[in-house]
């Protein structure tokens, strides 16, 4: 429910002051003097600039252009089989990591059906051309999960969503100071359960109550530790 947290976000920014200018779009970003440019002919000048714009970041910014690949990623949304739909409607978020992707549902919701989703067809993709999800796309991502669910045939597909990722070759965050600007990249859906405490420590560093290295830790590679000391099984691992 991404649409429900951004129009959440915007109102509660509106609430506490913030001035938002929808639709108008920015043309350039002066990092190091706090400057922005809009494509309406507008000019901001600000003690802090803040670049958030995901798939956009290269664009925006070229010396981005190599350190960050826009890729497109795609959900499917099913009805399961009758006879298991009260199991799934119990079930936790499930990921499921391989040798060749990471794979994840999230169960059905009074507000939202089954999701199957991950990183079965990535593929790089400008943001600034959507193309509608097809057919053969969304087999794809079904086949994907028929190791784990064998049925995966008798599962509805009742619809499908499409989005742009900014997407680093190490799979880290971009959190980078440049002049008057933090410029953050990097990211995925796993923003929006991040966002919440990043924007808290951006905050924290730029009105001065907390240093700068406080979001040094952002774009460190995360070293998670083997949860058995056992040699990895033939063919895929499911975890």
């Amino acid at each position: 429910m991404a649409d429900r947290v951004v129009t959440a976000l915007a109102a509660a920014a509106t609430r506490k002051g913030a001035q938002l200018q929808p639709g108008d779009a920015v043309s350039d970003v002066d990092a190091e003097r706090g400057l922005v440019r809009t494509a309406s002919g507008g000019v901001v000048e600000a003690d802090a600039v803040i670049v958030t714009v995901g798939a956009w970041t290269s664009k925006l910014l070229p010396r981005f252009v190599g350190k960050l690949k826009p890729i497109r990623s795609i959900a499917v949304y099913v009805t399961p089989p009758e006879e298991i739909a009260t199991d799934w409607a119990a079930a936790p978020c499930t990921m499921i990591e391989t040798r060749e992707s990471m794979l994840y549902t999230l169960p059905p919701i009074p507000e939202a059906p089954l999701k199957l989703a991950g990183t079965a067809n990535l593929r790089q993709a400008d943001p600034d051309r959507p193309e509608a999800v097809s057919p053969k796309e969304t087999q794809a991502v079904l086949e994907a999960f028929r190791p784990y669910l064998p049925n995966i045939e008798r599962y509805r597909v009742i619809g499908t969503a499409m989005g742009h990722y900014a997407d680093p070759p190490n799979k880290t965050f971009i959190v980078e100071r440049q002049g008057r600007s933090v410029i953050i990249s990097g990211c995925g859906g796993r923003m929006f359960k991040f966002a919440p405490l990043l924007g808290t420590e951006i905050a924290a560093v730029l009105t001065g109550r907390a240093p700068s290295t406080t979001l040094d830790d952002w774009s460190r590679p995360l070293a998670l530790p083997r949860l058995v000391d056992e040699p990895p099984l033939p063919g895929r691992n499911v975890i």
